[in-house]
């Protein structure tokens, strides 16, 4: 609170927190883009999509990560993740569309 931090340390020592977390969440965002999307996770050991089994979303880690792209001042990125999910969006409608007319002219 008001720059302060517990335990107490110093202000180029917070900065250089910052940082490092910024450089980290970068890093992990930039591997999940690159070997895993639109998979639900990225797994560590692998690089290679994986599927989360309890909520089964596409680009969930997308979906869960656009506050924390607010956060860090990454508003291009923020842009982008967007315009993906629209795309996903759209793709799945017509999908589902399609799918239902499928199914429609099975039952006829």
């Amino acid at each position: 609170v008001g720059g302060l931090s517990f335990p107490p340390m110093p202000i180029s020592q917070i900065e250089a927190n910052k940082q490092l977390l910024k450089k980290m969440f970068t890093h992990a965002w930039d591997s999940y883009m690159y070997n895993a999307f639109p998979a639900s996770e990225l797994q560590p050991l692998t690089c290679r999509p994986g599927t989360f089994n309890l909520v089964r979303i596409p680009a969930l880690t997308l979906i869960d990560t656009l506050d924390t792209l607010i956060i860090m001042n990454n508003y291009t990125e923020f842009a982008r993740s967007v315009e993906r999910l629209r795309y996903l969006d759209r793709q799945m409608q017509r999908e589902f569309h399609e799918s239902g007319m499928n199914m429609e002219s099975l039952r006829k």
